[in-house]
């Protein structure tokens, strides 16, 4: 029989997961960001462990192998994230303890990857101007996208869309989702089906733009020349979770972070990403040189890839 939490200090799991961490460090060259600490994020996760439990009310720590926990705790470490900031959650699968990227934990992840400089996302709603169009040089899409703060309302979401953007401010990926396709994605959730899910209701722009940013990053780190290595553990804290899995205290944390990010929606599109499109909606050529366009309009428009 596996041996469960109940034999594993903070101290050794902390160790261990220290050791894997090195030995990354000097056969694959990866290194943790220079701010984080792996000690504290360990301290954060282990004082939440102490109130993690499974669906039948057992404590983690009780039902859950060693195993499971440390590789719990260095997939936490290897992606850069906190416990205390809310960027991940722990979820008890059987005998196995799991790591789960919150919304804000999907972001700092992907930026974990080189070049990444930050991932942003947007919500569309009716009466926004939306415009695409299809560049048969570049094979890009070229959207105009100018947004109306009277047309805010969680009830007429019409899409998202989600920009990864380079250390050079150059747009490297833009994933869009129509508000169908983002309901669809909830609808793999059991407490969305069943119309028991308040955060959907409560919050529609946060989960609209959770779903395109989750789409956006996976898409992108999959096609990556990053390690091998830090691409694993981000895949497999991507699954999809069993709501019933899902105890009571870890949704009431993930409902907060959903609460606390709502109504901050900042659109900061740097202007060198910024292209025109006539009023009569003509494709004005691709100027090669992006730094130096006129951006006197207030129009957001972008280049992106599809």
């Amino acid at each position: 029989m596996a041996e469960t939490g109940l034999v594993l200090s903070k101290e050794d799991a902390f160790n261990n997961v220290m050791a894997k961490i090195a030995a990354l460090e000097k056969n694959n060259g990866i290194k943790l960001p220079k701010n984080y600490s792996a000690e504290n994020a360990i301290n954060s996760a282990w004082l939440m462990l102490q109130e993690v439990v499974d669906k039948e009310k057992k404590p983690a720590l009780e039902v859950c192998t060693k195993t499971s926990i440390v590789e719990a705790l260095y997939n936490m470490v290897l992606q850069g994230l906190s416990p205390s900031k809310r960027q991940c959650y722990f979820i008890v699968h059987g005998s196995k303890l799991t790591l789960m990227k919150s919304y804000m934990g999907s972001i700092v992840a992907t930026k974990r990857l080189s070049g990444i400089k930050d991932v942003k996302a947007f919500v569309i709603y009716e009466g926004d101007v939306f415009e695409t169009v299809f560049n048969n040089e570049t094979y890009t899409i070229e959207f105009n996208y100018q947004p109306k703060f009277e047309n805010i309302n969680s009830n007429k979401i019409k899409g998202a869309f989600a920009l990864i953007i380079g250390d050079d401010n150059k747009l490297l990926h833009t994933e869009i989702m129509t508000i169908d396709q983002i309901r669809k994605s909830w609808g793999m959730g059991i407490a969305y089906k069943s119309g028991k899910s308040n955060t959907h209701s409560d919050f529609g722009e946060e989960m609209a733009k959770k779903s395109v940013i989750n789409r956006a990053c996976k898409r992108f780190y999959n096609t990556s020349d990053d390690s091998d290595v830090l691409i694993e553990s981000l895949n497999n804290t991507d699954e999809d979770y069993d709501e019933a899995d899902i105890i009571e205290n870890t949704k009431e944390q993930v409902h907060e972070e959903i609460k606390a990010n709502a109504n901050q929606e900042v659109i900061d599109v740097d202007p060198k990403q910024v292209t025109e499109i006539d009023n009569n909606n003509n494709e004005n050529p691709i100027q090669k040189d992006l730094n130096n366009k006129k951006t006197e309009k207030a129009e957001q428009q972008m280049m992106c890839e599809f």
